[in-house]
């Protein structure tokens, strides 16, 4: 009997829709196929601690099997690796682990599971459990484990340990102005860390706001002002002042191109003066020019004033000489033969100044 082509063509889609899935790579480590329990009841903490006269039942696993379980919340993030006695984790016998924990992700171990029977027997009965190590989220760089768990007696539930980091692993919810801080976690408010307002923030009841640290008079050094800022300050050394290390030193203008004056830089705490040589002043707040003592009647001369750059000297009129460069001495002309000129029959008469010759 022969099949028309397109009912072969059809038959052979059918087919591939069967085999297909079944090719497709099982990876326990999605979501969709391993299970999260969070039972605080399991986890090894003190208040899951039991008497040794509390009787049956007890917290078990006898609903597990080969199923992968993941722990996560108050139920902690492993099942133990060393012996934890009886009456603990929430059961009569807390079932813990034997060997090698796989470190390398998406990688399975085949480990043993220890059923304590007593203090002294950890290892009176042994389960087969598989171990494999996933990824959180494809963000981060923290690992989880997942177990394929066996069916425990009636009196028997794996016992798990440990906190998991939701910090490190950037699964946390906090507002603006806030940071993640881990702790352990917390079954009154289901979660396992807190919202902090960050530095240079402040809760006011609703929001972390920003902190004025200006308003501390002391919050920086001398010679400077606080200038607030989103989250923090910055202290702004006055003029003439720089930041060394954490406080505002006096900055010495002088020691460059003399603070940019002309004849004499003076430094000042948070400034500087020009200064001028003796004769000169200053012109401006930097250049100093020369001062005419002359003009400005600043001399000492008797007669005549002659200034100089920076300075003057005194000179006499004729017929004068100075004693003592400011004051002036009349010449007797007339005392020499030398210093006049008369006929020697002629009489030489002084005057102020001068002399007259006379017959």
């Amino acid at each position: 009997m022969k099949f028309p082509m397109v009912m072969v063509h059809l038959l052979y889609f059918a087919l591939l829709t069967l085999i297909v899935p079944s090719l497709a790579q099982f990876e326990p480590c999605d979501d969709e196929h391993h299970e999260m329990t969070y039972e605080a009841w399991r986890k090894d903490t003190s208040a899951n601690y039991m008497s040794s006269s509390s009787t049956a039942p007890f917290n078990n696993d006898n609903r597990f099997n080969s199923e992968w379980i993941g722990f996560a919340g108050a139920a902690g993030v492993s099942i133990a690796t060393s012996c934890r006695g009886m009456n603990k984790c929430g059961t009569r016998k807390p079932v813990w682990l034997v060997g090698d924990m796989p470190t390398v992700e998406h990688t399975t171990f085949d480990v043993d599971a220890c059923i304590p029977d007593n203090e002294t027997n950890c290892c009176a009965q042994i389960l087969k459990v598989s171990v494999r190590t996933c990824r959180i989220s494809s963000d981060s760089s923290q690992s989880f484990l997942i177990y394929k768990l066996a069916t425990t007696p009636t009196d028997a539930a794996y016992c798990t340990v440990g906190d998991r980091n939701e910090c490190l692993d950037n699964d946390y919810t906090c507002p603006a102005n806030t940071r993640c801080v881990d702790k352990v976690f917390d079954t009154t408010d289901n979660k396992g860390y807190n919202c902090e307002c960050i530095d240079g923030y402040t809760f006011n009841g609703q929001s972390c706001v920003d902190d004025n640290e200006c308003v501390d008079p002391n919050i920086c050094s001398s010679n400077s002002v606080c200038q607030n800022t989103v989250g923090s300050y910055r202290c702004i050394c006055n003029s003439g002042y720089q930041m060394v290390g954490t406080t505002c030193q006096d900055v010495n203008e002088c020691l460059v191109n003399k603070g940019g004056c002309s004849h004499q830089c003076l430094n000042t705490a948070g400034g500087y003066l020009c200064r001028c040589p003796r004769g000169f002043e200053l012109s401006g707040t930097s250049t100093c020019v020369d001062i005419d003592e002359c003009a400005s009647n600043l001399d000492s001369c008797e007669q005549n004033c002659v200034n100089t750059i920076g300075y003057y000297f005194c000179q006499c009129w004729g017929g004068y000489d100075t004693t003592d460069h400011t004051n002036c001495l009349d010449i007797d002309e007339c005392a020499s033969p030398v210093d006049n000129t008369c006929h020697n029959n002629a009489t030489c008469t002084n005057t102020a100044g001068s002399y007259i010759c006379t017959l």
